[in-house]
């Protein structure tokens, strides 16, 4: 039987629950007891991150706070997003 899926999200819960693998940042990856690293001797893709927004609601204050937020926590955490082994 093969699993495959396009969603993070999906990829996370199937590995997390011993259906396979997946390839994570390390951010999603360490967050998991259940989950552990393998070593991959290919290049892994850097992805861009895209923080999208509503043009009808980005310029709300509420939006506009919690996506300056989102921002300054990606910022701030962006090494956390890349593994050393």
């Amino acid at each position: 039987m093969a699993i495959s899926s396009d969603s993070l999200g999906f990829g996370y819960v199937a590995a997390e629950k011993g259906l396979g693998i997946a390839l994570l940042a390390c951010i999603v990856g360490n967050s998991s007891a259940n989950l552990v690293r393998v070593p991959i001797k290919s290049k892994v893709p850097v992805l861009p991150l895209w923080l999208v927004t509503h043009e009808g609601t980005r310029k709300l204050p509420g939006v506009k706070a919690l996506a300056h937020y989102i921002r300054t926590q990606a910022q701030h955490k962006a090494a956390d997003f890349g593994c050393s082994n």
